[in-house]
């Protein structure tokens, strides 16, 4: 690729959202790629989560630390991650840190990537010695979930100054340039990419819930519980499947955590008021996409706005059938030849369950599209080459800043 770059990465926090997931991947394959240099990759994160010993791991990264709730001490943090940039002190006392000591000093970084419109309010208190160096922002979020950042003025201000942008769709990039005022010339578009499995996936995690009976057909979603991941979309169509399919139970299954506070009450208030308690189960964002692959029989997708669900692209990898609303992004793993088993027309819950219905009805359809997926998923959706094509994108605006 190119030469091995230094990084100092925000993030908004460290829940095992698909936003992070996405980085823990990206940081993962570029320093296999000897794009980026393991010892002189730090992190700083405005909160923390379960995903810190995945984001600590990646690359073998040397240090990450955590501002808990307190943005305004992120000049501090940044002097300690990055030594140079001393000149606004280094008390970091107040600090949660994670992972192994620096093992040298990692010197002013080459690039800072802010990842997520919520880390442009830690960019903005960076030192000014920070602040000039080229920067590059990473955008998943659609419309909805830029308008939903915790501040605006700090990403327009990001943004201004952003050696450049990537995003994640073309319809994304026009918003963006509408909107938000970015120069089309600085905006790359990066479309998903399948994370490398784990090399040796626990056992435990390729097993359903517990209070999933063994013979039922098992149809999985996921993303953040809320309006943009559609998981109101995917409790309408848990109304309309039959509670049974040739003798078998139907049992739904989601895996995320809340979009916004009380979106994860609201969505268990909802399954009770549908008369779906027991049936359709919402689990935790931090349990494995692998337990969600390697157990559901079927994904569905009914996502409103990008980004597509991590889980969705691991189960079509691990041969899954996966059926999706038009614009979702379940596009992105459906061969032209599978787009009619496989995409319903945006918002048709009608269309939707009979797609499922008629799915989960042909175990034999179902192993043929979830072939036809695993092929088309591991052939295009490559992490390295996706990340490599990515990082060439991203070097040649640094070349020009």
């Amino acid at each position: 690729m190119i030469r091995r770059r230094s990084l100092l990465v925000l993030t908004g926090d460290l829940a095992p959202t698909d936003d992070n997931r996405r980085l823990v991947s990206l940081l993962d394959e570029l320093g296999r790629a000897g794009a980026i240099d393991p010892a002189r990759i730090r992190v700083l994160a405005g909160g923390g989560g379960p995903l810190a010993n995945e984001i600590a791991a990646a690359a073998d990264l040397s240090a990450v630390r955590v501002v808990e709730h307190d943005e305004g001490v992120a000049a501090r943090a940044a002097g300690w991650v990055h030594p140079s940039l001393r000149a606004t002190g280094s008390l970091v006392d107040d600090l949660w840190g994670l992972a192994r000591p620096g093992r040298r000093d990692a010197g002013r970084p080459d690039l800072v990537w802010i990842h997520g419109a919520d880390a442009a309010r830690l960019a903005s208190t960076l030192p000014r010695a920070a602040r000039r160096t080229p920067t590059a922002v990473c955008l998943p979020e659609g419309p909805v979930g830029l308008r939903r950042c915790r501040s605006i003025p700090d990403l327009r201000r990001v943004l201004a100054r952003a050696t450049v942008v990537v995003t994640t769709t073309d319809e994304q990039g026009d918003h963006l340039v509408d909107s938000l005022g970015v120069d089309r010339g600085r905006i790359v578009v990066s479309g998903e990419w399948r994370a490398r499995p784990a090399a040796s996936p626990d056992p435990r995690r390729s097993r359903r819930p517990d209070d999933v009976p063994d013979d039922a057909l098992l149809v999985g979603g996921a993303g953040p519980i809320g309006w943009r991941a559609g998981t109101d979309l995917f409790l309408d169509l848990a109304r309309r499947l039959p509670r049974e399919i040739d003798g078998r139970p139907v049992h739904l299954l989601w895996l995320g955590t809340a979009d916004r506070p009380g979106d994860d009450l609201r969505a268990h208030a909802d399954v009770a008021l549908r008369g779906q308690r027991g049936r359709v189960h919402l689990l935790d964002g931090g349990d494995s996409r692998d337990a969600l692959a390697n157990g559901v029989d079927l994904m569905v997708v009914t996502g409103r706005e990008p980004p597509f669900p991590a889980a969705a692209i691991h189960a079509a990898g691990q041969g899954r059938a996966v059926i999706g609303l038009a614009g979702s992004g379940v596009e992105a793993v459906v061969p032209h030849t599978d787009v009619t088993a496989a995409v319903v027309d945006p918002f048709d819950g009608l269309a939707l369950s009979e797609r499922v219905e008629v799915a989960l009805r042909d175990p034999r359809a179902r192993q043929l599209l979830g072939g036809s997926l695993r092929d088309h998923v591991r052939r295009h959706l490559r992490a390295e080459e996706r990340i490599g094509a990515l990082w060439a994108d991203v070097a040649r605006h640094l070349a020009r800043a």
